[in-house]
């Protein structure tokens, strides 16, 4: 399951004080001839949506943040990941989880941690990172005054 594994941290527009909401979501994608193995997921799991990706392809995907929290991520906690690479972004995406579990993520420190978290994720750069921060802090203007680091 490594490779076809995906842990999303997605920073939407939202209603919020930050103005932002965060979605956590997991995917796991195969061909259309092996899509029973995503409704056997569906299945195992008793949560989450199997949909068309593509003309070839099918996705299992969890979002409800209660199925993730509840059932995901203890089950990657139990029987963890084989690839080195995928572990480590599946416990940066447990500690995004558990951020948003907390409710933290309301707050601008607890946004920016989930920020540096995705961009660990995503392995980019230190000057890209900054960049995020200096345009979030922009297009907020409550968080102008305010040091991204708080």
């Amino acid at each position: 399951m490594d490779d076809e594994c995906s842990f999303i941290i997605a920073i939407l527009p939202g209603t919020g004080p930050l103005k932002t909401k965060i979605s956590l979501r997991i995917s796991i994608t195969q061909k259309a001839h092996s899509k029973i193995v995503l409704f056997y997921l569906q299945k195992f799991f008793d949560c989450g949506l199997v949909i068309p990706y593509s003309k070839n392809c099918m996705r299992f995907m969890v979002q409800r943040k209660k199925d993730i929290i509840k059932k995901i991520i203890p089950h990657f906690n139990k029987y963890p990941l084989k690839t080195t690479s995928k572990q480590l972004k599946f416990e940066r995406f447990k500690e995004a989880s558990e951020i948003v579990r907390k409710g933290e993520h309301l707050e601008l420190k607890g946004l920016n941690k989930i920020i540096e978290i995705k961009n660990k994720m995503n392995n980019r750069s230190l000057e890209e990172f900054n960049y995020l921060k200096l345009m979030k802090s922009l297009l907020n203007p409550q968080n102008r005054n305010r040091s991204l680091e708080d």
